[in-house]
């Protein structure tokens, strides 16, 4: 190779690198700058979520102490209500701080609460039965606020109102005679006067599956109901008397040539009286009235007097010397139908505080539900039961044994039922009601469903007892026997003392 292709590579050579150096150096420069944008920016983000986690941690930590404080205040004041319900504050501003060093509130003023943090102002009232608790927390600038509103607690006079509940019906009858020449007299009997419960304003006619109608009324209130007659029984009396209108064109007894109806119709009821309504359906009868259900619904429902569900008592008078020669035959509920009648009882806690006459699965059912969003939850049920248990087992009470815990679901809700006096259930020969007199039980409703009391596996039930005649005509129902329900673990042995302990009061929050 020539001098001077030596020295012209080396130039082209010197060159390429010269060019080379210069390309890379603003490659280097792009990147830096792209490293110090993308650098700056995770930065500032880094930042901003710091910042905003910050805040978002301080109102956070406000709301959380405004809660707890609602918490607390409602709990307390829950205590002293059950204890007394005439004693609780019923109009309070409190103050409390969170001392962060102690872990625990301490007593605070207004002016920790204008100038300090963590600090917590508390507004209670109680107005008309309700209880509201209001708490506001604070740290530096920021407050959160907290909520709680009870249900109605306190009493409701339902015989008063709009919409009574129950009260003293009047009833009227006449009595028609045939009397040769003169033809048909009608006397018209004495008007006599009883407690009953009366139909609900909302209503709604439910078709079972069998095609039989029901006439479905209720009544619903919060707070706390008691049902009280003087002394005297409180009937549910259904339809039987709208239906003898319907079948004779009159409220009349007695037989004529006009009232015939009328006489198969007392006929008719006679035989359901006597549990065989089922064996006149099969052969081509018809029943003689319609049902009807009535509902009560309240936190809290006291029945402070005997409640008959089984005998209806608005057909025939109650006339008082018929009565007294009827007792002394012997027959002191002849002239009472038995009641084409359920009554649905929806409350956290039901007391019969006097005698309860109910029916078998044709007549007079009692039926108990609880509220919506309403119940005691079944683990405290657990807790409470396994407690009771410890002192039953020290007693070895035959009559309160140990109660199997396993029967009862921890997941279910629960309502308490006190059977204050003597139950009696219409054409019960085994004595089932010595499980329920006089005791108080924790009961859970069928399947998320209401749950049917001491009614009997089917209407010949009694048929079976009676004369040992396997007889299957006729619809059957489920076994609410007392036994089933107590074995089954839908009523499940409580004490006396639940009747008050349970009396819980529920807050939403808003």
């Amino acid at each position: 190779m020539s001098r001077n292709k030596k020295l012209s590579l080396k130039r082209k050579l010197s060159v390429s690198a010269y060019n080379q150096s210069g390309i890379a150096l603003p490659l280097v420069l792009m990147l830096l700058i792209v490293l110090s944008i993308l650098g700056t920016a995770a930065y500032t983000a880094s930042q901003s979520s710091l910042k905003q986690s910050s805040l978002l941690e301080t109102n956070l930590k406000c709301k959380y102490l405004a809660r707890s404080a609602v918490d607390a205040t409602k709990e307390a004041w829950t205590a002293k209500w059950i204890e007394d319900p005439d004693s609780v504050p019923v109009n309070q501003t409190f103050y409390n701080k969170y001392d962060e060093t102690a872990k625990k509130f301490v007593s605070a003023t207004e002016g920790d609460y204008n100038s300090g943090d963590y600090v917590i102002k508390t507004v209670l009232t109680y107005q008309d039965g309700i209880c509201t608790i209001t708490s506001t927390a604070k740290i530096d600038t920021k407050t959160a606020t907290v909520k709680a509103v009870s249900e109605k607690l306190t009493g409701t006079d339902v015989a008063s109102t709009a919409d009574p509940w129950y009260k003293r019906y009047d009833y009227n009858v006449s009595l028609n005679i045939w009397v040769p020449i003169i033809g048909t007299i009608e006397i018209k009997l004495p008007q006599w006067s009883e407690w009953s419960i009366m139909p609900g304003t909302i209503s709604q006619t439910i078709t079972d599956d069998k095609g039989m109608e029901y006439n479905a009324t209720y009544h619903e209130t919060e707070g706390k109901v008691v049902i009280q007659t003087g002394g005297s029984q409180l009937f549910a009396n259904g339809t039987v008397l709208e239906d003898l209108k319907k079948k004779t064109g009159q409220t009349v007894l007695g037989l004529t040539d006009q009232t015939l109806d009328s006489f198969l119709f007392i006929l008719d009821m006679f035989l359901y009286r006597d549990n065989i309504h089922d064996l006149t359906n099969a052969l081509g009868g018809n029943a003689p009235f319609n049902y009807s259900v009535t509902g009560l619904q309240a936190k809290r429902i006291d029945f402070e007097c005997p409640v008959n569900l089984y005998w209806n008592s608005s057909v025939v008078p109650d006339i008082e010397w018929i009565r007294d020669l009827l007792r002394l035959g012997g027959l002191d509920n002849f002239g009472y139908f038995p009641n084409p009648h359920s009554l649905i009882i929806s409350a956290e806690v039901i007391n019969f505080n006097g005698k309860l006459t109910i029916g078998n699965s044709a007549f007079g059912n009692l039926t108990l539900s609880l509220p919506p969003g309403g119940g005691i939850p079944g683990d405290e049920v657990y807790r409470a039961v396994a407690k009771q248990n410890a002192a039953r087992k020290a007693a070895n009470n035959p009559n309160d044994p140990v109660v199997d815990l396993s029967l009862i679901d921890k997941n279910a809700k629960y309502g308490i039922v006190r059977f204050g006096g003597t139950v009696e259930v219409e054409f019960d020969n085994i004595n089932q009601v010595s499980l329920v007199n006089g005791k108080t039980f924790f009961f859970r409703p069928m399947n998320d469903q209401a749950l049917s009391i001491g009614t009997e596996p089917t209407t010949f039930t009694e048929i079976n007892r009676r004369f040992g005649l396997n007889i299957t005509v006729g619809p059957t129902v489920d076994d609410t026997l007392f036994q089933t329900l107590i074995s089954k673990g839908y009523l499940i042995p409580a004490t006396q003392n639940d009747m008050q302990t349970y009396r819980n009061v529920v807050f939403h929050y808003e």
